[in-house]
């Protein structure tokens, strides 16, 4: 025979187990209708974004100083119009780029034999023997010839001959190392042009950081504020230093490593689209400022004039990193009827939880536990 059962129900008229039931109940309520619903939002379905970013620096200066301020052989080649073009060197794919603020420039090299630098390690000699034909040191410029020579920088150092491009990479920075050479592109400024997309979400999902309301004359006059214009594409390079709590006259002097990031946190509930998808910029410096050893960022590339000349010269600037994140919510009918699911079964907890505060509380009561179960 099919028999259908139903529970036993006992009212026990006890003041104290009616608010513990009562506040447990109130706190699930408050935790599906506060946290579940509200903060984490389960019943929405998220994705992650694609992102695909481009950039364009702008920006020209004059290095125009008397050869008494640079202090550095061939001055000359410091004092020159720098453009974006001469300036800025744009990664491909990344969005990245880089922003000269530094040079040290060795002009005219040719293949020959010269002094090492004395201040290489190792480099210093007494005699012929100290420098084994063919040696490489690990920061030296070229092979020992196995000549102990005097030193073209200072007459009382010896130090071994090499088979290298000479004269060897000069290491005096101009202006005495007290102030970048390119402390005008501090003014350049930068247009961050970022595409974003949730595919799973369907075509229409997919914008720019332009917003749709811009013109021309707009991004051609704007420039990019968190409070007065947080909306703008195009960012003064200084202020990126700034916004990052750094000085650029510092990380000019030996390069750096910045982050521009782009967090796109995009809700489309209650009727909001792609429009009210706005992004949000911020600003870090990467590397460690206060490194000691080998601080800050920068490269060496060189011009060749003809098979045995050249101009070397040791680039010092700040590295831009781009870094897009963020994701597209919206209500999904499965996501919520799986987050009301999960969260009602917490109400039998507040049966177990009301069933043993009942257990404590009567122990020092044997008549009522018998009434009740019973």
């Amino acid at each position: 025979m099919l028999v259908y059962t139903t529970q036993r129900i006992v009212k026990i008229p006890s003041r104290l187990l009616a608010i513990t039931y009562y506040i447990i109940v109130f706190a699930v309520i408050l935790y599906i209708g506060g946290y579940a619903l509200g903060y984490s939002k389960a019943y929405q379905r998220r994705t992650q974004l694609d992102s695909v970013v481009v950039t364009k620096v702008k920006g020209v200066i004059r290095t125009d100083y008397s050869d008494k301020e640079l202090a550095i052989p061939n001055p000359e080649f410091y004092r020159r119009v720098w453009d974006a073009t001469d300036a800025v060197i744009h990664e491909l794919g990344s969005g990245g780029f880089f922003i000269l603020t530094n040079v040290i420039i060795t002009s005219n090299q040719t293949r020959g034999l010269c002094p090492e630098d004395q201040n290489v390690e190792g480099a210093q000699c007494t005699m012929d023997k100290d420098c084994i034909i063919g040696r490489y040191l690990k920061l030296g410029n070229g092979l020992m010839t196995g000549k102990c020579i005097t030193s073209d920088k200072n007459i009382k150092v010896r130090t071994c001959q090499v088979d290298s491009w000479c004269p060897i990479e000069q290491s005096r920075p101009p202006l005495n190392g007290i102030t970048p050479l390119l402390l005008g592109t501090q003014d350049f400024t930068v247009l961050v042009k970022n595409s974003i997309e949730f595919p799973e979400f369907g075509v229409a999902y997919q914008r720019r950081n332009i917003l749709e309301s811009a013109t021309n004359t707009y991004l051609q006059k704007c420039l990019y504020h968190p409070k007065t214009d947080p909306y703008c594409p195009t960012i003064r390079i200084g202020d990126i230093v700034n916004f990052a709590n750094e000085n650029y006259n510092n990380v000019g002097l030996t390069g750096a490593v910045f982050s521009i990031q782009i967090n796109w946190d995009c809700s489309f509930d209650w009727g909001k689209t792609m429009k009210d998808c706005l992004p949000k910029y911020s600003f870090s410096r990467k590397d460690n400022p206060k490194a000691i050893l080998s601080p800050g960022f920068n490269f060496r590339s060189a011009i060749y004039h003809e098979e045995n000349r050249r101009t070397l010269t040791r680039n010092i600037g700040l590295k831009f990193i781009i870094e897009v994140e963020g994701e597209g919510r919206k209500f999904d009918s499965t996501k919520f009827i799986l987050a009301i699911g999960a969260s009602m079964g917490l109400f039998a907890v507040v049966c177990y939880l009301t069933s043993f505060e009942l257990t404590f509380s009567t122990m020092s009561h044997p008549m009522t536990v018998i009434f009740v179960f019973n």
